[in-house]
Formats: C-alpha cells, structure tokens, sequence
C-alpha cells in the first residue's frame, strides 16, 4: 500500500517528468533532464527546506545562550530542558524540524530518483503515461561517463562529497570551548558531521549509477546557495529572560517566585556572536 503511494505520487510523476524532458530537449541529453528535473523537486520543496535551514541557523545562534544555561542548571536536567523548552518556544523554533524532516524527504527522493533513473534513460521504461511522447534514444553520456553505469573514474562521487563537506562546514559554525575551556557535546558531534557525512556521500555515491551522483552534485550544489541566502541573514533571539524565569515557575522543584525574590536575582550580561545573555548567578 505505501509503495504503492509513493509510485503514485513520486515515482511516476518524476519517471515521466525525465521522459519528457528526454524527449523535448535538442540531443536528447539525459544530463540536462537531470538536472531540470532535480530543480523541479528543489524548487517544489523550497519553503520546507529553507525553514529547516532558518531554523538550524537560529539553533546556532542560540548556542552562546545554551552555553550559559547548562552552566547554571548544572545537573538540574529536568530545569534545564524547561528553560532550552521555553527558549525554542519564545522564538518559534522546533529543533527537530531542523534536521529530520529535511534529510528524509531527501533519502526518499534519492531511493526513488534511483529507480527513476534506472528506468528512464532507457527508450522502453515501464510506467509512462499512454499520453506521453518518448524519444526514440536518448544520450546517456555526460562529461564522458554514462549516466547508466558507475563512475569508474569517481569523478562525480568526489565532486558530490566535496559539495557535501562545503555545505557542513556553512551549516555547522566552528565550535569553541567555553569560558570554562569545555566543548559542548552537541556541538562538537554537529562538527563532526562535518567529515562524516561527505565521507558517506563519497562511499554511497561511488556505488550509485554515475546519474545518481550527478543528480547528488546538483541538488547539493542548489543547498550550498540556499545556505548561503540563509547565512547572510541575522535572527533576533528573543525572550531570554523572560525563558528562564517561565522555566523557573513550571519547574517541580522551584516554587513559584514572587516579585521580591526575584528582584534579588543577580544579573550579568554580556556579548556573545551578537546575542544578548542574561545570566543568573545562583546564591
């Protein structure tokens, strides 16, 4: 039942989307069917995909703040997942909106853009629609490797894994220990994704068909420019205090605090990237 909705609604419609283009275009290049049909899918999840990259961008902002906030939680977990909670929430962002959403739409479109390709650079693919014009060959060559086969020379896995470590290194800002000289764990798994995943890229890619990685190139190519449309814009953090005392009054194991206590909250504030950190000391 779901593969056969997923055959509905994105096999099919990407299989004949490439016929088309296969057909229309001069020369019948199935490269540049690619990559009219990979800016197709990227242009169709657009809005979705750069939310995401807001949302990460706003994340990595927030750091300097987190920072303070597990200092001054210390093991109080329960306290400092409120405080983290009330903070994301003040400024509307859901933190696994920021990665998982994304990388599975793109895991599902890459399994199904590898049927598709096996599939449709062909003159007798299975699964076009009985309206559709076909070209009667298509020209599988692109830069001197065919798209159907693999890319002995790993032209195309270097060039995808390359664009894929370019894209971290915008994603994920350089992480730097603390006042305290500590590195925060998160961050520094973040950064290590950094050389991860083109690792991974290079290792699936070189075992695609050579079409696979130059749709792979493509696509990373177009998030490398929309992380960079991303990058240049500044976001407000907002709600800081107000975050920490909300924590404060939800938290079990903090009574509600009147105005006279909290009146008696030492503040510190300074500068860090840019962002306003207000830091209670505790007594």
């Amino acid at each position: 039942m779901i593969i056969d909705i997923f055959r509905a609604i994105l096999y099919l419609p990407l299989l004949n989307l490439l016929n088309f283009f296969n057909w229309a275009l001069p020369g019948h290049f199935a490269a540049i069917s690619i990559l009219l049909v990979t800016l197709v899918v990227r242009f169709a999840l657009l809005v979705p995909s750069r939310k995401a990259a807001e949302t990460q961008r706003k994340i990595n902002q927030l750091q300097p703040v987190l920072a303070e906030l597990k200092k001054e939680y210390g093991d109080d977990r329960q306290g400092l997942a409120a405080a983290q909670m009330e903070l994301y929430k003040k400024n509307q962002i859901n933190p696994l909106g920021s990665s998982c959403l994304p990388s599975i739409i793109q895991l599902v479109v890459l399994l199904v853009f590898y049927q598709v390709i096996r599939q449709g650079l062909t003159t007798d693919a299975t699964g076009i629609y009985a309206w559709m014009p076909h070209a009667a060959s298509v020209n599988t060559n692109a830069f001197g490797i065919d798209l159907l086969q693999g890319d002995k020379y790993y032209i195309f896995p270097i060039i995808a894994a390359v664009l894929q470590y370019f894209l971290m290194r915008m994603i994920n800002p350089p992480v730097k220990p603390n006042s305290d000289g500590d590195v925060d764990p998160m961050m520094a798994a973040q950064r290590n994704m950094t050389f991860l995943l083109p690792a991974m890229t290079l290792f699936a890619a070189s075992r695609f068909a050579a079409g696979i990685s130059f749709y792979w190139v493509i696509t990373t190519a177009f998030s490398i420019a929309q992380q960079a449309q991303v990058n240049k814009k500044k976001f407000e953090i907002a709600g800081v205090d107000t975050a920490l005392i909300e924590a404060d009054h939800k938290h079990p194991e903090h009574p509600k605090r009147t105005a006279t206590v909290e009146k008696q909250i030492a503040e510190e504030t300074s500068n860090k990237k840019g962002v306003q950190v207000t830091v209670r000391k505790k007594k």
